[in-house]
């Protein structure tokens, strides 16, 4: 059987059409020795750059085109185009996006497509039935003869031989004939029916033709690929955005004067030593150089332009992100907020002379203003110069598998027990899942046809995403360069993804958005709105030991990096007391470098003299801060530089080659780092250790720049949590919304700082928490029933009479045209809502049928009639364990009548935790919690065991009982009881969950 290039071939990127990907279509060429390919899926080019790249990377001639199937005077015809040179491919670019940007009515495609016909396209037009003259005529007027082609499906037409403008244009969705009931399975799940809805297809598979018949036909796909010649990829030019100076004066010159007029001011304002000064004078001048000898200036004022413009805003901003912290020129154009000499940062490990690549300043927006920004630079630069980066979300082995069953016509309940079975690390590998799983296993020999099927539909593209942060600026119009769509918020996105922008000479700019600089900005307004104090980040003491003491005790919830128990557990241990400490503490919780926190404390607590622990005296300036060991990738650099001489541009090619483990350019540089350092007076010996010594720590540096703008953002938030509570914990209330175990949590906390929690009121009509006198309010919204519209209406009622809200019976009666139902109304009583008036709630719900329809009779009355009010039936003495419950039933956490709170007190002597505190510290420990739900199975010696969800006030836990223990205890144990029970915390398949050793006692 004979393969040859085909001229339709369509992609997995026309989304659940076809199961070919890239990868899939690059083998099958390779494998069949194509000389060259062609591309063109239908509407879209999201594969282009991938094909292009891939297939010229094999030696295979790429041909790029784009398809697109219009109705024209009756019939389906079908455009395949195909780019000659660079124009044709604006051409497609153009096209493409068009497809992708307008709804195109039948028949418009052609209309606008004609703007576009021109020499640069090569032309395949197939007609569903016959051929139509009156397009024909179109056509060859605007079309030269050797550009166009005409497609027919096979077997071809005895009249093949003499027609040398016709070629095969058979659609090929899937490579080989078995794959046909797979492809029906794509299309079941693409139109929500199953296999045998979908029914027969054509025959979509690559065909294998006779050598006499074929070889006519690559003749003719032959005289198009003769006409393309051109790389898509040769030599991009720059297209990022021009900034424009004021006056035209030249970038570099702007960059300069710009950055030196701030570099006057910070020495003058913060008082830097006037010792220092020409230290700084110096780095900066060696900065620019780098920045104007790589023709980055504009760079760096593009970004300066957009940070400017949020900070004018008053949208917060990160202090600095990756790398770039590490530029004094980023600190002085107000990029970043740290200042790189203080903390010894290295600006070659940002911009590199020495490795020339596009440079990366990646920056973090607080999050619910970041698009601000973007609008920003689309109204300044422009719709079609500012995209947004498109992703590709690919099937997963449990969607797999879910679509094929319901495809297979399969139960729902038969889906849910197999994904089940599937942990999280192999959501894309069904196949590690299945080694994994021994119950997964005997499913798919049982079920052969589905797990196979679900096999081959991982990993296909099945729709497009955002990348989370990227943004291309282009000077030029962005459909000059690649195809785009309509993305998120209508800006525009590119149809190529990251991995292919840089190669078209486009610059991806990252503005990400950080919740914790939301955070800041929220309590920083609070502080101005309660205290009429207006807070400066940048000018806050990073030496208040009051902070270093909040964290030293591990009050670390709500504070950015380091409230999980791991990191406030390192941090107790660390004992902070400057900035540098927080970068050490983060720097090292990583699994690499976790290795070292002992022998890191070791050394920090040690009262050896710091020259013990170095591994040669000279390095001490470098390592005395970290202790001799190297903690950052900036030490890597300095130490090679100090050691060899090497320039720190080198420097950090050789650290990224230790990293990467990259033995061949380490084999050719160690010599010369053994020579120079030879020349510079260490001992053969000494650099050899000194090498092999770099190369193990190389791999598990951090970057200091990152660490240490991180570190500003924790120590900003400690501080408001040391100075304004009140504020800081209204934002997290704010921030946990939903999260019922977090408020709970919280809700204890704030106890310790004096400040008391109010629960939802009537009366209060704030759309979120807010801070009052050492008291936190929470908004009527976290009454679960309670939706935007109903406190919009109670906001206009308080707006114009609050007087109403004095009486309980007045306000019910303007309250039901608001929107309050039966349901709601007993929803806000359990909520103490109307706690104010001193009505118990059980006596209010008691009588709730008639204060109902007494509100109904007075709609809207501005005032009572007193003899009208109903006298509520009396009941017996609240029942605190009922009021629990409604409160966790409608709050989602308790208040004033928590029950786990109580019983903790009463077996105080058991040292009794929390399921968070004891799931936080992996401990063995007692807890009292109730038994939600009781599963049972036989273990393999025929007794019952069983497996328990447990849950308290903090939180839930699975936990397991082993037959010793559960028979013993089967007659005590049922859904809803509560108990005091021991258990083991352990770690199973990525998930927490306990054994239990033994019940204590049962409390209910």
């Amino acid at each position: 059987m004979k393969y040859y290039p085909q001229l339709n071939i369509q992609t997995a990127y026309n989304f659940q059409e076809s199961l070919i990907t890239v990868d899939d279509y690059l083998a099958f060429a390779v494998k069949h020795h194509f000389p060259y390919a062609f591309y063109a899926d239908c509407g879209v080019m999201y594969g282009a750059a991938e094909f292009y790249d891939k297939f010229s990377a094999a030696g295979i001639k790429p041909v790029i085109g784009l398809t697109y199937e219009d109705n024209l005077h009756d019939q389906k015809v079908t455009f395949n185009l195909y780019a000659k040179n660079h124009q044709g491919y604006k051409n497609l670019c153009y096209l493409a996006s068009e497809l992708q940007i307008s709804n195109l009515d039948p028949g418009a495609f052609f209309k606008f497509a004609c703007t576009y016909f021109d020499n640069n396209l090569v032309y395949v037009v197939s007609f569903e039935k016959k051929d139509d003259v009156q397009l024909l005529e179109e056509l060859l007027v605007r079309i030269d003869e050797t550009n166009l082609f005409f497609g027919i499906n096979h077997p071809l037409v005895d009249d093949f031989q003499t027609k040398n403008n016709v070629v095969a244009n058979k659609r090929i969705a899937y490579l080989n004939s078995d794959d046909a009931k797979v492809y029906r399975t794509l299309l079941a799940i693409k139109e929500n029916k199953t296999i045998t809805q979908i029914g027969a297809t054509s025959e979509l598979h690559y065909p294998s033709y006779e050598v006499d018949i074929e070889r006519l036909n690559q003749m003719n796909l032959e005289k198009i690929v003769a006409m393309v010649d051109f790389d898509l990829f040769v030599q991009p030019q720059n297209h990022l955005i021009e900034f424009k100076t004021p006056n035209n004066i030249p970038q570099s010159q702007f960059l300069r004067q710009v950055s030196l007029d701030s570099l006057v001011s910070y020495l003058r304002i913060y008082k830097v030593a006037k010792t220092d000064h020409q230290k700084y004078y110096d780095r900066l001048d060696s900065e620019l150089k780098i920045i104007e000898e790589m023709g980055f200036a504009n760079y760096f004022l593009i970004v300066r332009d957009y940070v400017w413009f949020a900070k004018s805003r008053q949208i917060m901003v990160g202090p600095g992100r990756g790398s770039a912290a590490g530029s004094l020129v980023a600190f002085l154009l107000r990029i970043t907020t740290v200042d790189p000499l203080k903390y010894n940062l290295v600006f070659e490990r940002f911009l590199n002379p020495e490795r020339k690549t596009m440079p990366d300043i990646d920056l973090d927006f607080q999050d619910d203003r970041r698009e601000e920004v973007i609008e920003y630079l689309v109204e300044k630069y422009g719709t079609y110069h500012v995209a947004s980066i498109i992703t590709y979300q690919t099937i997963g082995a449990k969607s797999a598998l879910r679509d094929v069953i319901r495809a297979f016509d399969k139960p729902v309940e038969f889906a849910n027990k197999l994904t089940r079975l599937i942990p999280f690390q192999f959501q894309s590998d069904l196949q590690g899942a299945i080694a994994h799983s021994k119950a997964l296993k005997i499913y798919a020999e049982d079920n052969p046809e589905i797990f196979t099927t679900a096999l081959r539909l991982i990993g296909l593209p099945r729709q497009t995403g955002t990348h989370a942060a990227g943004i291309i600026l282009c000077q030029d119009d962005l459909r000059d360069v690649l195809p785009v769509r309509t993305g998120y918020d209508g800006i525009v996105q590119t149809q190529f993804d990251m991995n292919y922008l840089e190669g078209l000479g486009l610059i991806k700019m990252d503005l990400l958005g950080l919740r914790n600089l939301t955070t800041l900005q929220e309590i920083k307004e609070n502080v101005v709105r309660s205290e009429g104090v207006n807070l400066n980040f940048d000018k806050l003491d990073l030496n208040d030991q009051k902070v270093y003491q909040l964290l030293q005790s591990g009050k670390t919830s709500g504070i950015f990096q380091l409230e999980s128990p791991g990191m406030t557990k390192l941090l107790m241990q660390m004992r902070p007391t400057k900035i540098d400490d927080i970068s050490a503490t983060s720097a090292l919780f990583r699994p690499g470098p976790s290795s070292m926190i002992p022998e890191y404390l070791k050394r920090r607590e040690s009262k050896k003299k710091l020259n013990s622990y170095i591994i040669d005296p000279s390095l001490t300036n470098i390592l005395a801060s970290t202790y001799g060991i190297i903690l950052y990738q900036e030490q890597v650099l300095q130490v090679l530089q100090a050691v060899s001489g090497f320039s720190l541009g080198k420097a950090d090619l050789v650290r990224r080659a230790m990293s990467k483990k990259n033995a061949n350019y380490m084999a050719i540089v160690k010599p010369e780092f053994i020579s120079q350092a030879l020349n510079n007076g260490y001992s053969q010996s000494k650099a050899a250790e000194i090498w092999t010594w770099i190369a193990d720590f190389a791999s598990y540096g951090f970057n200091k720049s990152h660490s240490i703008a991180y570190s500003y953002i924790s120590y900003w938030l400690a501080w408001l949590k040391t100075y304004y509570p009140e504020q800081f914990y209204v934002s997290l209330f704010n921030a946990s919304v939903g999260n019922s175990p977090k408020v709970a949590a919280y809700i204890k906390e704030i106890d310790g700082y004096g400040i008391d929690f109010k629960g939802p009121s009537i009366r209060n009509v704030n759309q979120k928490y807010v801070a009052y006198n050492k008291m936190i309010l929470a908004p009527l919204t976290i009454v679960k029933g309670i939706g935007p519209e109903f406190l919009r209406k109670l906001q206009e009622l308080w707006k114009t009479n609050k007087t109403i809200f004095d009486d309980f019976y007045l306000l019910i009666a303007n309250l039901i045209d608001k929107g309050m139902s039966k349901s709601l109304f007993e929803a806000l009583i359990w909520a103490g809502a109307f706690d104010f008036y001193r009505f118990d709630r059980f006596l209010l719900v008691e009588n709730i049928d008639l204060l109902y329809n007494f509100a109904l009779s007075n709609q809207n009355k501005v005032t009572i009639d007193p003899l009208t009010i109903p006298e509520l039936t009396t009941i017996k003495e609240s029942e605190k364990k009922l009021l629990a419950q409604k409160e966790l039933e409608y709050l989602g956490f308790y208040l004033g009548n928590n029950p786990f709170t109580t019983k903790r007190k009463e077996y105080s002597s058991y040292n009794v935790l929390t399921l968070a505190q004891i799931k936080e510290q992996h401990q063995k420990g007692f807890v009292i919690a109730s038994v939600d739900a009781i599963r049972t199975k036989r273990d393999k010696n025929n007794h019952l065991m069983a497996f328990l969800d447990l849950s308290d006030d903090s939180g839930t836990l699975k936990a397991t009982m082993f037959s010793s223990q559960y028979e013993k205890q089967a007659d005590y144990l049922h859904p809803g009881v509560v108990i005091l029970v021991k258990v083991v915390v352990q770690e199973y398949n990525n998930q927490l969950g306990a054994i239990v050793e033994n019940i204590g006692e049962y409390l209910n």
